[in-house]
């Protein structure tokens, strides 16, 4: 430092000297406290989940469905829980393919989410870096169409009418019974697990000397009227709860696809397609 403070004074000196000015006290202090240079910028990384909480304000202010904006949570924090295990932001501004590539591991070996899951959160990555691009002037940091991932085919299996009846007469534990027959009641239907979920009293109508539910279907939103069967008004029935608002006891999704799936075990019924209700 002392070897510095001299070479700097004396440069300091023989350059007024050269220019035949008078040396002052107030440059001699200039020089022995230089100001310090500017640093170099920083970027200010910013979690992913920063942005994708404010696409999914978005969405929902543009009337996306109920079924849309959950899945794109889902993937929401399936971005966050990477960042926590990677201890590494998912800037959008920084993103590259090497970080891509690592997020992918992490979906697959750690998250290990089935193929076509992860088509699912590849979709919504990409159409989420879209609306940043397009609708807030982000500059994101990759080509979003190099991010390509290729869907697979798998294989529908269908319930019998054996089937139907082998799970309908199954002797199930008593917290496994609700599921079973929500299960039944969504086939009896044809309705979806978000659609059974959401159904309340005020879907439910008298017709024609029966019953029929009435709603706007939460994936399509097109309105429906669906005439209930003598199996799936005796479910109905069966947990008729004036107390309870929604018209069934329906489990979140999670555990009902955990429950159903010791149902299918339980019924003998191990191939067959009830091992998922989303």
């Amino acid at each position: 430092l002392l070897a510095r403070l001299v070479a700097d004074t004396l440069a300091w000196w023989r350059k007024l000297r050269a220019a035949g000015e008078t040396p002052m006290l107030a440059g001699l202090r200039e020089v022995l406290r230089p100001k310090s240079e500017p640093e170099a910028g920083v970027i200010e990384q910013e979690s992913v989940t920063v942005w994708y909480d404010e696409y999914r304000r978005s969405m929902l202010a543009r009337g996306y469905a109920r079924e849309t904006l959950r899945h794109h949570l889902v993937t929401r924090n399936w971005m966050a829980g990477f960042e926590k295990w990677a201890g590494q932001l998912l800037d959008p501004v920084t993103y590259s393919m090497e970080l891509h590539d690592r997020l992918m591991v992490y979906l697959r070996e750690v998250r290990k989410l089935a193929p076509n899951s992860l088509v699912t959160a590849m979709k919504d990555l990409k159409s989420f870096l879209r609306w940043l691009r397009d609708e807030r002037s982000v500059v994101v940091g990759i080509e979003i169409r190099k991010l390509v991932i290729k869907a697979f085919d798998t294989p529908k299996l269908y319930l019998t009418t054996t089937d139907m009846e082998q799970l309908a007469s199954a002797m199930l534990p008593a917290n496994l019974v609700a599921t079973r027959d929500i299960f039944l009641f969504c086939c009896y239907t044809g309705l979806r697990y978000s659609d059974v979920s959401a159904l309340h009293r005020g879907h439910l109508h008298e017709w024609d000397g029966g019953r029929l539910l009435r709603l706007m279907m939460s994936k399509t939103r097109a309105g429906v009227s669906i005439y209930l069967t003598v199996a799936a008004s005796a479910i109905l029935n069966k947990y008729n709860d004036p107390e309870r608002l929604k018209l069934l006891p329906v489990h979140p999704n999670q555990v009902m696809n955990k429950y159903l799936k010791r149902v299918a075990k339980l019924a003998g019924l191990t191939g067959a397609a009830c091992g998922n209700v989303a």
